[in-house]
């Protein structure tokens, strides 16, 4: 399931976790807004209000009024500055996400979001909402090409770069001590009822592998890859007796 989280959906989550949810959205476009340092603006004060810090509702509005040529970072702090306004505000933040350039191809990793902030029993104040807390990275694997060329552009704005910027230095990433073939792996076997359709067995297995990969993440892990899924239908076989 890729597509948006609905309103409903949305309506589900606390406003502390339609804020987080927001703030990822925003984080995965801030390069390609007008005004990024200004973007950054009301992001890290959104987060400081989701880390317990001591933030208004006044300068959260402030805020969110300065960046709205940012609008999904100015919705990010809108839904943080009031409660009745969250759900529409994190559904606005989806909203610019999805108009930017090239982003929306990246709409799956905003329903990631939703499915692991919906599994946790109540996100409440504080919670991280960037790559070192439960919602592991922003991205599956590295960044994509559009988003560092973007960051490229607008890094001399800033003195220090966000936490959600790429690594924008030439030199090459560190190599993985471990060969993909030599990554550890867990191999699963789940028996379920005879008589569970294919869909039933399939939503069990994304919930069962959603809450694993969240407590993983939370364990300081940054995420799982999960190999395709087979369904097998065990076979009687006639043994010969004699």
């Amino acid at each position: 399931m890729t597509e948006r989280p609905t309103k409903a959906e949305l309506e589900t989550l606390s406003r502390a976790a339609c804020v987080a949810y927001a703030v990822r959205a925003a984080r995965r476009v801030q390069p390609l807004t007008r005004r990024p340092e200004v973007a950054e603006q009301a992001l890290a004060l959104t987060e400081k209000w989701l880390s317990g810090g001591n933030v208004s509702r006044d300068e959260l509005r402030a805020s969110a009024s300065s960046s709205a040529s940012s609008s999904a970072a100015a919705y990010a702090a809108a839904a943080a500055a009031d409660d009745a306004a969250a759900t529409a505000s994190a559904a606005s933040a989806y909203d610019w996400f999805a108009s930017a350039a090239d982003a929306f191809a990246y709409a799956s990793l905003l329903r990631r979001d939703f499915e692991v902030l919906a599994r946790v029993q109540e996100v409440t104040i504080p919670f991280d909402p960037t790559d070192k807390g439960p919602l592991g990275p922003l991205w599956d694997g590295s960044p994509p090409e559009w988003f560092v060329e973007a960051w490229k552009k607008v890094a001399s704005k800033f003195e220090t770069l966000p936490w959600s910027a790429p690594q924008l230095d030439e030199s090459p990433p560190p190599k993985l001590s471990l060969s993909p073939g030599d990554r550890p792996e867990l191999q699963l076997k789940l028996t379920v009822p005879d008589d569970a359709s294919d869909e039933e067995i399939l939503e069990a297995i994304r919930e069962y592998s959603t809450n694993v990969d969240l407590l993983y993440r939370s364990l300081g892990g940054r995420g799982l890859q999960f190999k395709p899924v087979t369904i097998m239908d065990p076979a009687l076989v006639e043994v010969p007796h004699g």
